[in-house]
């Protein structure tokens, strides 16, 4: 059970975006690498308690994950609207592949710190465990340096939204090459930075994990209202960039060429209590 958690804790949604960089101490600029692990409740309705879940979650974050300096960043993301109401994603970043392997070393010193008894620290991780299934999924994806930084955080209070786009890079297609990141920027510069709505922005593609055609896209943003705002918005900003209709055509299809035209679409809330 204890190699289970752990491994869980260093391989993990997203974003999902990227998936995606969310903490209250995020540095400048976007991560090397996310990690996202695909959680599923082992228990569901009434029988979820899930302030026993927070508070240990919680110590685990105090004595643990807040104290790992090889982890840049560390949210765990509820389901809102996705196919598996039963999900819960735990998303890490890192600096570097090397600061991913190291997180998992100082996690376990870390353990012993905290707990120095043995059976109460297999006893406490045991028992955090107990709310997940023993099925999981594990993903690390590369971010991109296109990124709109996240200024405005979750507070119990107020709530923050990430919105993921998950998009698949056809067969054909180049992939993350230089054209794509500078069509993607030019996205991003025209649409999604002005777009007040938009509080933040990250992509990523694979690294590590079940498919290496992924393209994921994190948006966050305040509220259910807000997200159909910066949709409305975006189309406005896309209209006043390319004015010239055949112009805004010919960026569309150089843009969607590079995908299969699949995508998914998913929204999580973030638990603000334990975020780093």
């Amino acid at each position: 059970m204890k190699s289970f958690l752990n491994l869980s804790r260093i391989l993990l949604f997203i974003c999902i975006c990227s998936f995606s960089t969310y903490a209250q101490n995020l540095r400048v600029g976007s991560p090397k690498y996310v990690t996202v692990t695909y959680y599923h409740w082992d228990k569901h309705g009434s029988d979820l308690d899930l302030n026993a879940w927070k508070m240990g979650e919680q110590e685990y974050f105090d004595k643990v994950t807040s104290k790992n300096e090889f982890i840049r960043s560390s949210t765990y993301y509820l389901h809102r609207f996705s196919d598996d109401s039963s999900e819960i994603l735990m998303v890490q970043s890192f600096n570097s592949w090397e600061d991913i392997d190291k997180s998992a070393n100082r996690n376990t010193e870390l353990e012993r710190e905290a707990w120095p008894n043995e059976n109460e620290r297999h006893a406490f991780i045991k028992k955090l465990a107990s709310f997940y299934q023993l099925y999981h999924s594990d993903e690390i994806y590369a971010s991109l340096p296109q990124i709109k930084p996240l200024t405005e955080f979750a507070t119990p209070d107020k709530e923050l939204l990430l919105y993921v786009r998950r998009s698949h890079f056809s067969k054909d297609g180049n992939g993350p090459d230089k054209e794509f990141q500078s069509l993607q920027k030019l996205y991003l510069d025209k649409v999604f930075k002005k777009n007040d709505y938009i509080k933040g922005y990250y992509a990523n593609i694979h690294a590590w994990g079940s498919d290496k055609t992924e393209f994921i896209e994190a948006f966050y943003v305040r509220s259910y209202s807000d997200l159909e705002k910066m949709f409305v918005k975006n189309e406005e900003l896309l209209a006043k960039a390319w004015e010239n209709e055949s112009d805004k055509k010919r960026m569309d299809q150089r843009y969607s060429s590079y995908f299969t035209g699949v995508h998914g679409d998913y929204i999580y809330v973030a638990v603000p209590e334990f975020s780093k």
